[in-house]
């Protein structure tokens, strides 16, 4: 019987059947084709030849897809290799460049017990020598230098240094305990005289704990200990054999072997045997972060009239501390930076008594105070480079005395002075005159006052001015110019009247130095031979006191006697400019002690740079 669903299951399956049929075709011919492909080209991956033969089978929607997802792609690339570059390369000082700096003067001692006096080799000492610690020329503080760490004793009287690990000579020698040891007693042995360091040494013990640890022993507490032991340390091994009588002539003196960033690589010397030059390289052996600059060449000058030249025409790159008047050329040249320093120094006129007998008298020194404008001397000469001042503590030491009574100018107070102490002048004459008795006779004198100084330009000026200033007062100034060798002389053998000169404070202002009357003589400071017992006790009680607020209040006492006497006349705080070139990279200068401290951080400056790759996000 025949039926409808069986036909219709019969022609199902037929047709099922077909295309089976045509689905094996399919796919033997998809397999032919893929065998013909593959029997062409030995890899799976479209040549570039048949990549360019797909834009004719692909629709212009399609290839509008196309042609934005490879512009997103290229967009990501950009800017993922952006990110990469600035995560992980880094722009970083190179170890390259060559730095030169005019210095004024010539080098004798490049040797630490001796330096300080010579602004010329404190500045190479400076960077040849490490000491156990070190001034932070941003902050102003002491930190650790050859040493890691250092312990101070509640009574102040013991300190202890811990020293690092592996430090080791220029030459490749280790540096120890031993080298400390015998650069201390070196400066305190009683041949070494012209070491100004010697001072502050006396009474002071120095032990060896082990290679690594020192400690020192004060006899009494002396709390500007610290800022002491700032002086570099000699190489025991070298200088041992020294005979100590012929210290100050040894060769080493001029060829140094130090610890500092850098050590001498050569020296120009010219036909009479002037040291014109010195060039450092960096010292491979030193402890700290070597420094970027590879060489660095101080060339010596005997004025600043050529030192500036050389800076304009770009034979130097760095003059410390020109003179007010050549200054102002160098700051308005713009590829010159100017960094204002103000250093613990003072300029005062120093009154030594013992040489001129009208200085003995009180009222004679506070007329010729009364007399000198500091006012006109700050603005028509200095430029307004400097702080005022009136006492030897400066304002930025917590010791300053705000209340001080101020030294005014005034013209008719001083002449009402000088004829106070039985002066006489004649309607005639410029100066006033006075009889008094020499050798057992009786002679008319003028007041006359000789002023010596060191001859400078800048100097020079300002001695005039303080000779035009005591001639409206009557007083007669014979200026006594001499140069920086001989005025160590007269100061040596305190051979002057009135003096004008700078001293430098130091870290602690501690004017035991400078005014205590066991320092009147040489190697002491006391240019003024200033004596005053209860000064004295103020002075000697102040190293001692273990309470800062006594400390205060004794100094505080000392600067009312001392200005009540009237030992000398303080005129300003100078405020100097490092003038160098904009080259110079992260000269980071705002605070230092002595002008070679400019140096401290140069380990950091730098000239050229260089990419670095950094696989760490946070360097």
């Amino acid at each position: 019987m025949f039926s409808i669903k069986s036909f219709f299951q019969k022609s199902k399956d037929k047709i099922k059947s077909i295309l089976s049929r045509q689905n094996q075709k399919s796919q033997i011919h998809n397999d032919l084709d893929q065998k013909l492909v593959l029997g062409l080209s030995k890899t799976k991956i479209p040549s570039l030849g048949q990549l360019r033969q797909l834009p004719k089978f692909l629709s212009i929607k399609e290839k509008r897809i196309i042609k934005i997802l490879f512009l997103i792609i290229f967009i990501c690339l950009i800017f993922q290799t952006g990110y990469f570059y600035l995560t992980h390369i880094k722009i970083v000082p190179a170890s390259a460049g060559d730095y030169i700096e005019a210095v004024i003067g010539s080098p004798q001692y490049i040797n630490p017990i001796f330096s300080s006096v010579n602004d010329v080799d404190a500045d190479l000492t400076q960077l040849i020598f490490s000491g156990l610690l070190k001034y932070d020329n941003i902050t102003g503080e002491l930190k650790p230098d050859l040493c890691e760490t250092y312990e101070i004793s509640e009574d102040l009287k013991s300190y202890t240094f811990y020293l690092r690990d592996n430090l080791l000579w220029q030459d490749g020698e280790p540096l120890t305990v031993d080298d400390i040891i015998f650069t201390v007693e070196l400066i305190k042995h009683p041949e070494i005289e012209k070491s100004p360091l010697r001072v502050s040494f006396i009474g002071v013990d120095i032990e060896k704990i082990d290679d690594k640890t020192v400690k020192f022993i004060l006899q009494e507490p002396y709390t500007p200990f610290l800022s002491v032991l700032t002086f570099g340390i000699l190489p025991k091994h070298i200088w041992e054999d020294v005979n100590l009588y012929n210290l100050n002539l040894a060769e080493y003196n001029l060829k140094p072997v130090g610890s500092g960033p850098y050590r001498v690589k050569s020296r120009v010397i010219d036909r009479d045997g002037n040291i014109k030059s010195y060039v450092l390289t960096i010292n491979d052996k030193y402890y700290n972060d070597k420094p970027f600059i590879k060489n660095l060449t101080l060339i010596f000058f005997s004025d600043y009239n050529e030192a500036v030249n050389a800076l304009k025409t770009k034979s130097i790159q760095g003059l410390s501390f020109p003179p007010i008047d050549l200054e102002e050329e160098l700051l308005l040249k713009e590829s010159l930076d100017s960094y204002p320093l103000i250093l613990p120094k003072y300029t005062a006129i120093f009154f030594n008594q013992g040489q001129n007998q009208f200085l003995e008298d009180k009222n004679i020194r506070e007329a010729l105070g009364l007399a000198i404008d500091k006012n006109k001397i700050a603005q028509v000469l200095m430029k307004n480079r400097v702080k005022l001042i009136d006492g030897p503590i400066l304002s930025n030491y917590k010791d300053y005395h705000q209340e001080i009574s101020e030294i005014e100018f005034n013209v008719e107070k001083s002449k009402e002075l000088i004829e106070k102490a039985k002066f006489k002048k004649e309607e005639d004459s410029e100066f006033y005159k006075k009889k008094i008795n020499v050798d057992g006779k009786i002679e008319e004198q003028e007041l006359l006052v000789s002023l010596t100084l060191i001859d400078s330009p800048q100097n020079t000026e300002l001695a005039e001015m303080i000779k035009s200033f005591w001639k409206e007062i009557g007083v007669n100034t014979e200026i006594n110019l001499l140069e920086i060798s001989e005025i160590k002389k007269a100061i040596d053998d305190r051979n002057y009247q009135a003096l004008l000169y700078s001293e430098i404070l130091g870290f602690d202002p501690d004017p035991y130095p400078f005014w205590h009357s066991s320092q009147i003589s040489f190697p002491g400071l006391n240019l003024s031979g200033f004596s005053n017992k209860e000064a004295d006790k103020l002075l000697e009680d102040a190293r001692i006191v273990i309470d800062k607020n006594i400390r205060i209040e004794k100094y505080k006492k000392f600067q009312e006697i001392l200005n009540a006497e009237k030992a000398a006349v303080f005129l300003f705080q100078p405020v100097y400019d490092y003038v160098i070139d904009k080259n110079i990279k992260n000269v980071n200068i705002s605070n230092i002690v002595v002008p070679s401290d400019r140096f401290s951080n140069i380990n950091e400056w730098y000239i050229k740079t260089e990419r670095q790759f950094s696989w760490n996000l946070d360097d």
